[in-house]
């Protein structure tokens, strides 16, 4: 009888199961059935991120490391390099459903590591004012992988900016995202500002993260809003010679050498040599690049255990006496990355070696200190000093296409006049291109001749100027003059004191980039019913340009009439952008 009532339950919970499948199998092909596919290998332009050489030849666009490396490294270390760790997909769309799917080529998880890291894939989208936002979604692992975000909102039809975080120890196969198939969607192209490197171990490839995104290399690249290439390779960070020169062929932003938990147990005196030997050859092609010396991070059982302190002590005093060495050699941009810096919380491990998600948002939050001070991109108290993106106008144009043409054409052109600022300088003219140009023929006549570009982004404010000085709009040439035209679209939502000094604080960052060029402030120019307050915010930022040698512009006397109001004739009807009489009014007096 027992024996019939233990079989009854068996086969009840086997007939559950299998209508709970049926179910969701059904659920799936119904959703399916009316999703567009768009697979990355497809697209005519590179549109995988994260992936430090661009033009060489990959036999699978989800390789960290190009062909030609495989005859140069050891086994170990291209077998890692196939692994997906740091690379990621950009695109936009208006579905408010988005599908991944996808095949791996190993096991899903590992004892100390969930699946949803080794294997997972994670999303991430962006508002129109630059803020990070996560989706949460279902999932399934077979062998094609799923998951599955559903009522996304779509915010414009333009839909939204999103970044996929591909698995950080597995190598992907195939993918494809889908969308709803009414809906909108584009890949973004990879882009071409310059790549913070990070070199290391199995805890810079991801070990032991619950899910991509919470790599600590991930979050440091969305902390700093940049491109970074993760060169970790778990067990092989050992600073050899061949991973060397490769890292030394990026033309890289920075580097960050974090090789020493796979280094303890060398003598120091020739764990000192290494790293000398390791710094010197990469210095040899990339002497300028400021490259980042850390320390081992520790052991949080190293209070308990002698011997697990010994361990990671001798790898700081070989990093310490190697530091050392160099700087005596006079070894350019050099830095000293400390355990003490890092400072990383008891609990911030899963087995004392390899961090958990407290461990790894820790280690980034102490990386984006170190590298926002070594790269001089500070973030200030107030919002107009921190750095953000925006896309408030997609229908317009898409800020970061303009981004990437501002970089294109600056690196082939070494432009000599720079106008940045928002819509007023966007919409005069000139390059790059855009269908809004309110005086072409002014501008060719007046500001082109004297070799500019036009750094104007509709929509603009002062944070995301910023973003754009610090993401390489001013890196890699010298200009003779840059004219600063900012603002007016703070107006309002902050105080006038954040205005000034979010101003004051992107001169400074300018001028850090381009010590050479002449720096001209244009004050706010008039708008309909704020006249009255221009006056007084003008007045302020005179003053400030004056305490910080900065030539400064009001265009006040120029476009308004007798009584202090703007003048029509020089505006478009909402009172705030200028028509072609305005800007030919502006024009010589904004360059000369």
């Amino acid at each position: 009888m027992l024996k019939n009532l233990v079989f009854s339950r068996i086969l009840k919970n086997r007939m559950k199961f299998l209508l709970l499948f049926v179910g969701f199998l059904g659920s799936f092909l119904q959703g399916t059935a009316a999703i567009r596919w768009f697979d990355p290998q497809r697209e005519a332009q590179q549109v995988v991120g994260g992936q430090g050489w661009k033009t060489d030849i990959r036999s699978h666009i989800y390789h960290r490391l190009p062909d030609k490396a495989r005859a140069q490294v050891r086994e170990g270390i291209w077998y890692l390099g196939c692994q997906s760790a740091g690379l990621y997909l950009r695109f936009y769309t208006d579905s408010p459903n988005i599908s991944v799917r996808y095949g791996v080529e190993h096991d899903f998880a590992m004892p100390h590591m969930p699946a949803t890291g080794v294997s997972g894939v994670d999303l991430y989208a962006v508002d129109k004012h630059g803020k990070e936002l996560w989706c949460g979604g279902t999932y399934r692992f077979a062998d094609t992988i799923v998951y599955h975000y559903a009522s996304l909102d779509t915010e414009s039809p333009y839909g939204r900016e999103y970044r996929l975080f591909l698995p950080l120890y597995n190598r992907v196969k195939w993918l494809e995202i889908g969308v709803d198939e009414e809906s909108r969607f584009v890949f973004a192209p990879a882009t071409q500002e310059r790549p913070v490197v990070v070199y290391g171990t199995s805890i810079a490839q991801g070990a032991c993260a619950s899910r991509p995104g919470m790599a600590w290399t991930n979050i440091l690249t969305r902390r700093l809003g940049g491109e970074l290439v993760n060169m970790g390779f778990s067990g092989n960070g050992k600073l050899e010679d061949a991973v060397i020169d490769l890292l030394a062929e990026v033309d890289a932003k920075a580097y960050v050498f974090d090789c020493m938990p796979n280094l303890t147990g060398m003598d120091r005196d020739r764990l000192a040599d290494s790293i000398v030997r390791a710094v010197r050859r990469l210095k040899k092609v990339r002497p300028g690049v400021p490259l980042i010396l850390s320390e081992h991070a520790g052991y949080p059982h190293g209070s308990s255990s002698a011997r697990q302190k010994e361990l990671y002590t001798v790898c700081n005093e070989a990093v310490r006496q190697a530091y050392e060495r160099l700087k005596a050699e006079k070894t350019e941009a050099l830095y000293l990355f400390t355990a003490e810096e890092m400072a990383q919380p008891l609990d911030a491990t899963v087995e004392g070696v390899h961090p958990n998600d407290y461990g790894m948002a820790a280690l980034a939050a102490a990386y984006e200190r170190k590298l926002r001070e070594v790269l001089h991109e500070p973030v200030g108290r107030f919002s107009t000093q921190q750095p953000v993106t925006q896309r408030r106008e997609p229908g317009n144009y898409e800020w970061r296409e303009r981004h990437e043409q501002v970089l294109s054409l600056c690196r082939e052109r070494s432009p000599e006049l720079l106008l940045l600022g928002n819509s007023l300088t966007h919409h005069w003219g000139g390059e790059p291109a855009f269908r809004i140009a309110r005086d072409s023929a002014g501008w060719n006549r007046t500001v082109a001749p004297l070799g500019a570009i036009n750094l104007g982004f509709g929509w603009d404010r002062i944070e995301n100027l910023l973003w754009r000085v610090y993401h390489g709009e001013l890196d890699g040439y010298r200009a003779d003059k840059i004219v600063v035209m900012i603002g007016t679209n703070n107006l309002n939502d902050v105080p006038d004191e954040e205005i000034v000094e979010g101003i004051r604080f992107l001169l400074g960052a300018i001028r850090y980039r381009q010590p050479a060029a002449s720096l001209r402030l244009v004050g706010i120019p008039p708008r309909r019913g704020e006249e009255a307050h221009l006056k007084r915010l003008n007045a302020d930022l005179e003053a400030m340009a004056r305490e910080t040698n900065t030539e400064f512009l009001d265009l006040t006397p120029l476009l308004t009439g007798p009584d202090g109001k703007m003048d029509p004739q020089y505006y478009l009807q909402d009172g705030l952008h200028l028509n072609q009489a305005g800007y030919r009014r502006i024009g010589e007096t904004f360059v000369k």
